[in-house]
């Protein structure tokens, strides 16, 4: 035999599917606080890079950062400071918002130049991406902050540099060689890791 739903609960369902869905939030735990105390000191920021002789798609990287984040959805969370009484929250919205940057030879070139420091290109924009701490000064808009950043450099015909910046509460660097790892899958077209889907609900000293 077969139940079926009265029509008040299929009006109710269809009310439900028709509301947009909403932020997940929760206050930061003690670890994750010292890595937000430690950023302004320059030591909570992780940056993956990856060097390649060919150009990247661009839309075929951002489609794999966005199935990241589905994975993971720290990686999409914001970072809010309540400057009423100091506390951090993680606002994860419901849907990835990643956008790759990409910067043309002259855009790379000049940030290269910028370095001045006898690096060579890569790792001047290594350490250019490494001083983009945009957590620095904690000045947080109202809608938080992105805990995650992508961009590409074109340094010449057959050199290209993709850049994952985070913020070590998001993605400290132990974790950070298992999210290259699942990146490099996704790119080259192998399948995401379902089961190590994750809930943003646990501070990290809790998972």
């Amino acid at each position: 035999s077969h139940s079926f739903p009265s029509n008040k609960m299929a009006q109710n369902s269809n009310t439900e599917a028709q509301s947009p869905p909403t932020p997940e939030a929760r206050p930061v735990g003690g670890t994750d606080f010292s890595w937000c105390k430690a950023v302004p000191a320059g030591t909570g920021v992780t940056v993956l890079s990856l060097l390649l002789s060919k150009p990247p798609q661009i839309a075929v990287v951002q489609n794999a950062l966005h199935k990241l984040q589905n994975s993971h959805p720290i990686l999409r969370s914001k970072l809010l400071l309540d400057p009423s009484n100091n506390t951090f929250h993680f606002l994860t919205p419901p849907t990835p918002t990643v956008q790759i940057h990409p910067f043309d030879i002259t855009s790379t070139a000049t940030i290269i130049q910028s370095q001045s420091n006898g690096h060579d290109p890569f790792h001047a924009l290594l350490e250019h991406e490494m001083n983009q701490d945009t957590w620095r000064d904690y000045t947080i808009p109202s809608a938080g902050a992105d805990v995650l950043h992508a961009a590409v450099y074109n340094i010449s015909h057959d050199r290209f540099a993709v850049f994952l910046r985070l913020h070590t509460a998001a993605c400290d660097r132990a974790a950070a060689v298992a999210l290259l790892k699942e990146l490099l899958r996704l790119v080259t077209g192998g399948a995401g890791d379902e089961a190590s889907r994750e809930k943003v609900n646990s501070p990290i000293e809790d998972m």
